[in-house]
C-alpha cells in the first residue's frame, strides 16, 4: 500500500519538475498552486491520522 508521505514526496517532485522544465504561463502557476494545495492537505491528513 502506498503511504501518504510517498504521495506528498511524488507531488513535490512534480512541482519541482514543472518549475524547472515547463515554460512560464498562467497555467503553470495554477498547476503549481493546486499541486502545492494537494501536498498541504495530504500532509494535514497524515498529521491527524497520527
Amino acid at each position: 500500500m502506498i503511504e501518504l508521505s510517498e504521495i506528498t514526496e511524488n507531488l513535490s517532485r512534480i512541482v519541482d519538475y514543472i518549475n524547472n522544465f515547463v515554460v512560464d504561463s498562467k497555467e503553470k502557476e495554477y498547476a503549481i498552486q493546486k499541486l502545492e494545495e494537494a501536498v498541504f492537505w495530504i500532509t494535514y491528513l497524515e498529521e491527524i491520522k497520527g
